[in-house]
């Protein structure tokens, strides 16, 4: 008997566990893809002068572990969805070294400071050195080597002494919450979310995404990192950049349709790149002065546990972080309807959302078609059931069987556009 296998994101683990690295790749089967892990800091470091760590790949203690694209795939055909799998580097690590005194010596320093934050380098090696060969989707240092690095992206090492398990099993008890003082969304079959407290301040700084069953099974479908930031207003098109406020930072991105980004004092945010059917414009996106809570989504999600599936992945998008409510009822949504989407995003990390309009403050989804009737008026019902008022399609023959949504002009014919999530929706309980 077949059976399904889902990889869930980690934001950290204890020192000895046992994980997954995955590198999502296009055109690049059977090429090998280099990882390693690097301290944050060169003076808080395992190593010394911030070198690279040690872990275990098959036995061996090394500072560069590899994984082949597809192979994964191929060494599982038993694995129900395997083929879904043909484009990603995939390889399992133990994040301790087996030598004895270099274990040792990282025990101390975990036992001594608790935890060591990590970034993710990797290297997609090219054919005869032609650099250009691999495009990296977030460059950070520009080739040959991709760097996952930022505050939104530090993997936590823990000192292990206080964490009997990292595993938490689901549970039918819907009070069940095996880390008690993180924050939670439950997200229930009938279209109710809650927003469950237990820590005010909530010092973890992020929140877990739970979804209960009409038998009131509780799945933990996964986490997501929190940013406080202003709210925005829906952005207003300029011709050149805007100079109403002193500015605090200007600087050129490369994160999809968006080149530039200024900040000003003020908090507002201004961005500059090509939009769809207007061609290279700057939009502002003004600050309330309001503090406003958005996630980082995971990269991708894949999970399956029974009859309840949530599968997503990103395509052609950076605007990888959405409203921290809006999350769950994205997630209600794709539970609901079953089915595995592609999505161009909600916003970015300060809830801003070029080349959109009306994504800020990750109020708004966009996913793309499936170009299947039934397939897509599932969607549109999933998203109507969880709490998006302005749901918007394309204006071409197809559309028209729809419903239960607008016509949101030809800017919408290549993607389903679902906003205007109803926060009003999520019940608050405080159990501080």
């Amino acid at each position: 008997m077949k059976t399904k296998i889902e990889f869930v994101e980690l934001t950290s683990a204890s020192f000895g566990s046992d994980v997954y690295l995955i590198a999502h790749t296009e055109y690049m089967v059977n090429r090998e893809i280099k990882f390693m892990l690097k301290p944050k800091s060169e003076k808080f470091s395992l190593e010394r002068n911030g070198q690279t760590i040690y872990v275990n790949q098959n036995g061996k203690d090394v500072q560069e572990f590899t994984a082949t694209v597809g192979q994964f795939s191929k060494e599982n055909p038993n694995i129900d969805n395997a083929k879904e799998y043909e484009n990603y580097a995939i390889t399992r690590i133990k994040l301790s070294p087996s030598n004895f005194e270099k274990k040792q010596s990282y025990k101390e320093f975990l036992a001594k400071n608790k935890k060591v934050l990590l970034f993710l380098k990797i290297d997609a090696e090219p054919i005869d050195i032609k650099w250009y060969e691999v495009i990296y989707e977030n460059i950070f240092k520009n080739r040959p080597k991709l760097w996952y690095y930022g505050s939104e992206n530090w993997f936590e090492l823990k000192d292990n002494a206080n964490n009997s398990s990292n595993n938490q099993n689901e549970s039918s008890n819907e009070n069940s919450n095996p880390q008690s003082n993180l924050n939670e969304y439950r997200i229930y079959s009938d279209g109710r979310i809650e927003k469950i407290i237990y820590d005010k301040e909530n010092k973890l700084n992020k929140y877990k995404y739970v979804y209960y069953d009409a038998s009131n099974v509780r799945y933990e479908i996964c986490e997501a990192v929190r940013n406080i930031t202003k709210e925005k207003k829906n952005g207003i098109v300029y011709k050149s950049k805007p100079t109403h406020q002193r500015v605090e930072y200007d600087k050129k991105v490369n994160e999809g349709s968006t080149i530039r980004r200024v900040k000003y004092v003020n908090g507002d945010i201004a961005e500059y790149g090509s939009h769809p059917t207007k061609g290279l414009i700057w939009r502002l996106y003004k600050s309330t002065n309001k503090d406003i809570e958005v996630v980082r989504m995971p990269d991708f999600l894949s999970y399956k546990k029974g009859e309840i599936v949530v599968n997503y992945k990103f395509t052609k998008t950076k605007r990888r972080y959405t409203g921290a409510d809006t999350f769950a009822g994205f997630i209600g949504a794709l539970v609901e309807c079953r089915i595995s989407l592609f999505t161009t995003g909600s916003c970015f990390k300060e809830a801003s959302c070029f080349p959109s309009a009306e994504h800020v403050n990750g109020k708004s989804v966009d996913t793309l078609y499936k170009w299947k009737i039934n397939y897509d008026q599932k969607i549109i019902d999933g998203m109507n059931k969880y709490h998006f008022r302005k749901i918007l399609v394309g204006s071409g023959r197809y559309f028209k069987s729809l419903k239960r949504c607008s016509n949101g002009g030809r800017l919408h014919n290549s993607h389903l556009h679902s906003g205007n999530f109803d926060k009003s929706k999520v019940k608050i309980i405080k159990k501080y």
